[in-house]
This record gives structure tokens, C-alpha cells and sequence, in this order.
């Protein structure tokens, strides 16, 4: 949005996603927020609080929000879910350390969801993304303009990554995926080896430093990548 002519333009308690001018933007304050409640919607502010295992009630998290999922998320038994059910959500930093059994408590996502990171992605080896179908992938969009992200899955498949942000990601242990773009911004692998079925380097922009990693992948393509 550009604002022009003599008036002060200001926007308050606001996310600047880029391609303003003429405003003075206020941001909004980080907030750390912790999901509660076991099954749900992530669209459902009741879901949301302030404290592991507090009062929900919150607005849903935003692109400068720490996410953290934790024991107190959920049950302490039974099969349960949480559904990202808006075609985007966002979050800064993301940290998964319940600690029941694989698949008890998962992640609902189609293949209309987006996941917007500004910030890294912490999972520990318990977190699963389970589709309403077959083929429903979760698409993580790496947007950070920042540096010192990182990438910690602990064995957690990320289906679709994209790193399109102009910050910079650091993986801090192997990572398995179906699909890895390469779009901008800065990707070290830390020497740290990817499991994955496509591989595409779409802008020549983007800068990849793969170290002493082995790439174990099915399909590479260096689309515009240059000489």
C-alpha cells in the first residue's frame, strides 16, 4: 500500500509484509503461544494460550508468534488432532516436543495448506502430518528475511519445502522430504545429508551451500540456475 499526499499515515500493532511506503508501521508484539485443549481447529482461539497447558482464548498466531505444541497440548491418551484448517497459517518459530507415541497426536492438513515459518522449525521425533486423503502434503514456506534459522526435524517428514524468504536456514540434522525448492534467500545444510524425491533450483538468486552432505534424491533440476 503507498500512501501519498500531506495526511500522516500510521499503522498501528501491524505486520509490514512488504511493498509499503508513506506509513509509519507500529508492529504487533511477539507473543510465545502454546496450543491446549487436545483436538481442534487451529482457526479456534480457545486452542490458543499464553501458557503450556493455561487458559486459551488467544487470537491465532501470527507471523512474529513462537508456536510450542508440548505435552500439555493434548490427552494423555487416545488419538487426537490438530487441524489446520485455514488455506495459510504463520508463526515465527515452531517447537514440537509432545511426547506420546508416533501418530497419536497429529497434524490434519490438505493440499490447500500453506505454512508460512518466518523463524525455524524445531520437531522432535514424535510429530506427524497425516492428510485428509492419500496424497495431502504439508507445504512449509520458508519466509524468514532474518538469519540464524534453523531446521531441526529429529526424523519428522516435511513433505514440501520452499524456501523462498531472503534470511537464511541452517539445518541442524538430516532432513526428509517429498519436494525441496530452492526459490531465494540463503540454505546451509550444516553437512547434514537430505532424503528427498525432487530437488529444484528455481532462481539463480538463491544460494545453497550443500558442504559434505549427500543428497539421496530421485529427480534434480537446476531450472535458471545459470552457467
Amino acid at each position: 500500500i503507498i500512501a501519498s499526499g500531506g495526511a500522516v499515515f500510521n499503522a498501528t500493532n501491524c505486520i509490514d509484509a512488504g511493498g509499503n511506503s508513506g506509513w509509519t508501521i507500529s508492529a504487533v508484539t511477539s507473543r510465545d503461544l502454546y496450543w491446549v485443549g487436545a483436538t481442534g481447529l487451529w482457526s479456534d482461539q480457545s486452542h490458543w494460550s499464553l501458557s503450556s497447558g493455561g487458559p486459551g482464548g488467544n487470537c491465532i498466531p501470527s507471523a512474529v508468534d513462537n508456536v510450542f505444541i508440548d505435552n500439555n497440548s493434548f490427552n494423555p491418551t487416545g488419538y487426537e488432532e490438530i487441524t489446520i484448517d485455514l488455506p495459510e497459517v504463520y508463526f515465527n518459530n515452531l517447537t514440537y516436543n509432545a511426547s506420546y507415541p508416533v501418530n497419536w497426536k497429529r497434524f490434519d492438513i490438505d493440499d490447500s495448506n500453506a505454512i508460512y515459518v518466518y523463524g525455524s522449525l524445531l520437531f522432535n521425533s514424535k510429530a506427524t502430518f497425516s492428510g485428509n486423503w492419500t496424497s495431502a502434503q504439508a507445504n512449509f514456506i520458508l519466509q524468514s528475511s532474518g538469519t540464524g534459522n534453523t531446521i531441526t526435524t529429529n526424523g519428522t517428514k516435511l513433505d514440501i519445502v520452499n524456501v523462498t524468504g531472503t534470511g537464511s536456514y541452517v539445518l541442524a540434522d538430516s532432513l526428509d522430504c517429498d519436494i525441496i525448492n530452492f526459490e531465494s534467500g540463503t540454505f546451509d545444510t550444516g553437512n547434514q545429508n537430505i532424503n528427498c524425491t525432487n530437488l529444484n533450483i528455481t532462481n539463480p538468486a538463491a544460494v545453497i551451500d550443500f558442504g559434505n552432505s549427500t543428497l539421496y534424491c530421485d529427480h534434480m533440476d537446476f531450472m535458471d540456475a545459470g552457467p
